[in-house]
């Protein structure tokens, strides 16, 4: 699996040993940063007429050429240009759940989801939103005295 011809800085990207990578992206005109996950490879699964099964197929995602999804992050990459921008690749990866929780971590530890310097604004909006059950077990627990 070919890995030549990317832009990405920092770590070396190795799509035959990981599943994905968190990123930082700079834009080297105004400081402003993005943080954020890319896997390099998608499944997808197909059911051809009469078959029960599904036939997986392994899709490249375009890791190579990608500039995150924020539309202000790329409207910016429009505007300056790909080469004012710094693309570097934080650590890798060996499954979504460890992916998702890294992106998570570094912005945290970044303070990407409140720094106006970076282009993050919220984190997946429904990925670690606890339920209402969560929450009314919490609120409950709180009111007895109990904390958990």
């Amino acid at each position: 699996m070919e890995t030549e011809h990317h832009r990405w800085l920092g770590l070396s990207p190795d799509p035959a040993v990981w599943f994905g990578f968190v990123y930082l992206i700079v834009n080297n005109k105004t400081n402003k940063k993005y943080i954020g996950k890319k896997q390099y490879w998608f499944k997808r699964g197909r059911r051809k007429s009469g078959q029960s099964r599904r036939t997986m197929t392994t899709i490249d995602s375009g890791w190579r050429t990608y500039t995150g999804s924020s539309a202000e992050l790329n409207k910016d990459i429009i505007e300056f240009g790909e080469l004012s921008f710094s693309f570097y690749i934080l650590s890798h990866y060996k499954n979504k759940g460890d992916l998702r929780h890294g992106e998570l971590l570094e912005q945290v530890l970044r303070n990407a989801l409140i720094d106006p310097m970076y282009y993050n604004k919220q984190y997946e909006s429904v990925s670690f939103k606890p339920s209402m059950a969560v929450s009314e077990h919490y609120h409950m627990a709180k009111y007895r005295g109990v904390m958990l």
